[in-house]
């Protein structure tokens, strides 16, 4: 019985020490590993979408996605992949900001003017601004020929320059092409 006693006593001791669970630096290094699991996924799946907007010609997002990718993974097999594409991406995504941009800084207009188709584009300056600030207008009239202004706040017309065709006084030719600019 004393033998029966001491069996079972070892046993119980034995699994109550089973029961314990992990030590608390084994639960710490099971943390750290499951946050570093946790880091390496987000990070594939962050490659991964770099790789997609890549290949979906979304430069610009991918631009973006590329500099924060070599930011926060330096020196990483990440970062090597990205370094091999990113100026390529980064000079697409500035072709297209810049194919977006330029048209909308131009204001285009077509009407009938004096009896003539006319149609005109115009931008403004970006340097100066304000009081300074010019305005290029790029005019063309089915009888008057084409014009280029250059218009300033407060000043008016600052230069003019036309352009037209047919039979102009002067040139033998009838059909020949005559230009004048001056400044006003």
């Amino acid at each position: 019985m004393i033998k029966f006693a001491a069996c079972t006593l070892t046993l119980v001791i034995g699994l109550s020490a089973c029961e314990r669970g992990p030590t608390p630096e084994q639960q710490r290094a099971a943390a750290e590993r499951a946050l570093v699991a946790k880091a390496q996924a987000r990070a594939a799946k962050e490659l991964d979408t770099y790789r997609q907007l890549v290949a979906a010609g979304n430069y610009e997002l991918a631009a973006a996605l590329g500099k924060r990718l070599l930011s926060i993974y330096p020196n990483s097999s990440i970062s090597v992949e990205v370094q091999k594409t990113l100026a390529d991406v980064e000079a697409k995504a500035t072709a297209a900001t810049d194919t977006r941009r330029l048209p909308r800084l131009w204001m285009y207009q077509a009407d009938v003017e004096s009896g003539g188709k006319q149609t005109t584009a115009s931008i403004f300056s970006s340097q100066p601004s304000g009081a300074e600030q010019v305005r290029l207008l790029l005019r063309k009239h089915s009888d008057w020929g084409q014009s280029v202004y250059v218009y300033a706040a407060g000043k008016g017309f600052v230069l003019l320059c036309a352009q037209s065709s047919g039979d102009v006084p002067g040139d033998a030719a009838a059909s020949s092409v005559k230009a004048r600019c001056s400044g006003v």
